[in-house]
């Protein structure tokens, strides 16, 4: 295969495979063109693993600067007109505000970039390829049996095409995100993504689907902006050389100066949009409104993951800046932040989702902490934490589907009605936070790397305390079961997409982690070399294969006037923070009253549907059942979503006001 090819099969077949289920609306077209489409998007991902060693990859087509540019204004027309058409002004303001920018930039600068690489190829781009071909696909080949149950309810056969049309586009449109190194193509596939997503959340096209794709296409329309704002400091203080994304990390433009560093924070702002880091979580949240097959793909490998990516890949330009500092105060509140509002969710995809900001705001951290340890736990983080809701959203739209509700509390019994999905959604919380999994090795490097931030420490143990918490009350509800009549007890069958596209992730993570030192080696460490030393040392003296994981270290950390070795985590840290955990409940909180499903209790049950909640009490009075479960509501509630905001917009003041001084 040569670069040409694999481009027409990363960029050019999800665009083809889009169009043609938009245009042909059938059935046996969409699934042969998807499947076969997953399965070329996999063995490419495959061949550049291969392929691409450690000089990183340059290519150059300068004949697309002018369609890229022409591509740019169309989207920021559609947007404008989106924002007239549904009255919102600050949307209207946001376009009008790029378009101005971007002419200004074209016609009043005129940047030379005819230089500039199109697009590079390096090993981190391969890491976020792998898991976009990888985890992408299946989350295509999972859509085509959940959209099938999801559209015979809501829509007719055409709706089908438009949802593929944009699911399909927005696999392609991430890749070409991953390899872009000229900012106006980043810029370009940063606004696609935007647009995709917008049209992905208001798929059925209810008032609430609508209202949730305007708040996302106006909050990360903030992020574009601060994109254009950071490509004109740079073109305007540099020339059109500083339109190279990789003249900006390796930060050989010029001497540090207060327009290069204002256009790094403007490029992390942007990230923080697209990444729903806090104050901007609520566009991911309402997206939670979308088809499920949306929520998995949103979450695990692209939109989110383009934010944190480009934070990650910017890194070595600001590392052992102030900057450098704020960011990562500001990922480890974050980290905190969205674990404190999951306790108190009992929705199942939106417990999901501030997990996502959660662990999005980790990663953050760890770019923020900028050692070698730090930045390979986040690329750590980024490969398992995909893998891990993409199972996990699935998951839940499949029992979503069978049970009849999202909520936590519905899910009791789940062993016996569907003892597959139960095995699955096991693995996946498993790998959310406890060993052997990688999402929990990956967050231990996190802290041992945190340890020269006091304050950070504090807030990455008290986050991954606010996890267990959560995950532990969710996985407890589903292994519980209640009395039930026999025949409710029998197992809901799954089709064969569904055991197809649940079980290999499944599997998948669990042989990533037994095999984490292959992960580490042929996957973390080139993609962080070129810029970081490395910061793994193999176990002298052990060869366990799979089950000996890698010894991280850095010898630079100084505390007084020795040099310790990072890995000397104060663990006790996190024993007292577990055992608040259970204390402080049952302390000072009672459990709240949640109402659970086809319960039968001292009486007959009646028929009020399929999640029927009473039963006949004393003198035939319809009774209500309800089981209890600690979720703060009492003071965790939009108050304290509001003061978390305003927190967290403070620091971001706070990282630009770094930049000034």
């Amino acid at each position: 295969m040569t670069w040409n090819q694999f481009l027409l099969v990363a960029l050019a077949l999800p665009l083809a495979v889009a169009l043609l289920n938009y245009l042909v609306r059938s059935p046996q077209i969409r699934k042969g063109s998807i499947i076969v489409m997953a399965l070329a998007l996999i063995a490419s991902a495959v061949w550049l693993h291969t392929r691409v060693g450690d000089e990183a990859v340059v290519l150059s087509f300068p004949w697309g600067n002018l369609p890229i540019l022409v591509l740019d204004l169309a989207i920021l027309a559609y947007i404008a007109y989106v924002g007239i058409e549904r009255r919102h002004p600050y949307i209207i303001a946001l376009a009008v505000l790029q378009l101005a920018g971007l002419f200004y930039i074209e016609l009043g600068l005129r940047p030379d970039v005819s230089e500039v690489p199109s697009l590079v190829i390096d090993r981190l781009s391969v890491v976020m390829y792998l898991v976009v071909a990888v985890i992408g696909s299946i989350i295509c080949v999972y859509a085509l049996q959940y959209m099938e149950e999801h559209d015979d309810h809501a829509h007719p056969e055409e709706r089908k095409g438009r949802f593929f049309l944009w699911f399909v586009l927005f696999l392609g449109i991430m890749n070409g995100l991953i390899f872009a190194n000229n900012l106006f193509w980043l810029y370009f596939f940063w606004e696609a993504t935007t647009l995709c997503s917008f049209e992905l959340i208001g798929h059925d096209d209810t008032r609430e689907s609508r209202d949730n794709a305007l708040l996302a296409l106006f909050l990360n329309s903030i992020g574009g902006l601060a994109m254009i704002a950071a490509i004109f400091l740079l073109v305007n203080t540099f020339g059109g050389a500083a339109a190279s994304l990789f003249a900006v990390v390796n930060s050989g433009l010029a001497v540090l100066s207060t327009s290069f560093l204002a256009a790094l924070a403007f490029l992390v702002i942007g990230g923080f949009t697209k990444a729903a880091q806090l104050p901007f979580q609520n566009w991911l949240l309402g997206a939670m409104v979308a088809p499920t097959p949306v929520s998995a793909l949103l979450h695990s490998s692209t939109m989110v993951k383009a934010g944190v990516y480009l934070i990650l890949r910017l890194a070595p330009a600001y590392s052992g800046l102030p900057l450098s500092t704020a960011i990562a105060l500001f990922g480890g509140f974050t980290f905190l932040a969205a674990s404190l509002l999951a306790v108190a969710d009992d929705n199942a995809k939106r417990v999901l989702a501030y997990s996502t900001v959660a662990n999005l705001g980790l990663i953050v951290a760890c770019c923020g902490i900028n050692t070698a340890l730090a930045v390979s736990a986040a690329v750590l983080l980024i490969v398992f934490h995909a893998v891990c809701k993409a199972l996990l959203f699935m998951g839940v739209g499949v029992i979503e589907h069978n049970v009849g509700s999202r909520n936590i509390e519905n899910m009791e019994g789940l062993a016996a009605r569907m003892p597959a999905m139960m095995l699955v959604m096991s693995i996946g919380v498993f790998g959310m936070f406890l060993p052997p999994f990688g999402v929990l090795f990956a967050k231990w490097a996190a802290m041992e790397a945190s340890i020269r931030e006091p304050l950070l420490v504090a807030l990455l143990v008290a986050g991954s305390t606010l996890t267990a918490l959560f995950w532990t009350k969710w996985l407890g509800r589903m292994l519980s079961t209640l009395p039930r009549e026999e025949e409710e007890a029998r197992p809901v069958p799954m089709s064969g997409y569904y055991v197809t596209s649940l079980g290999t992730p499944a599997l998948g993570l669990v042989m990533l982690s037994l095999g984490l030192p292959a992960v580490v080696n042929g996957l973390v460490l080139p993609s962080t070399m070129t810029w970081y030393p490395s910061a793994i040392q193999g176990v002298s003296g052990l060869n366990l294969a799979a089950f000996s994981w890698a010894n991280y270290y850095n010898p630079e950390i100084v505390l007084g006037n020795a040099v310790m070795p990072e890995g000397l985590f104060p663990v006790g840290l996190l024993f007292v923070g577990l055992l608040l955990m259970l204390v402080v409940p049952m302390a000072f909180f009672a459990p709240e009253k949640e109402r659970v499903g086809d319960i039968y209790l001292s009486g007959e049950n009646l028929d009020e549907g399929p999640l029927s909640q009473y039963f006949a009490g004393a003198m035939e009075i319809p009774s209500q059942v309800s089981l209890g479960g600690y979720y703060f509501r009492g003071i965790l509630n939009d108050r304290t979503v509001l003061s978390l905001n305003i927190v967290a917009a403070a620091l971001i003041v706070m990282m630009i006001g770094v930049v000034a001084l």
